[in-house]
């Protein structure tokens, strides 16, 4: 299961960011795009770290959502390294 977030989120990272950042990137580089380097710095290099972030962010998120339902256990005087009652 966790593999299957990872990817799911690592496409949907490197999604993002070359709907959402490529057009960000363009216009702080000046505008223009001709020769496509603007594009390909960011499909082979800033797309791929964001999609990895991505889905690591989302298994850790998910692990810790999937433990924060289990109740903590009871922990009795053996367990806590106290005296043993009754003995």
């Amino acid at each position: 299961m966790k593999l299957l977030v990872f990817l799911a989120a690592a496409v949907g990272g490197y999604l993002f960011s070359m709907v959402a950042l490529y057009p960000l990137a363009v216009s702080m580089s000046g505008g223009r795009d001709m020769n496509g380097g603007v594009a390909m710095g960011m499909a082979f290099t800033i797309a791929p770290v964001i999609a990895v972030v991505c889905g690591i962010a989302a298994v850790a998120w998910m692990s810790r959502r999937a433990g924060a339902g289990e109740p903590e256990k009871a922990r009795g005087p053996q367990e806590e390294g106290g005296p043993e009652q009754g003995a």
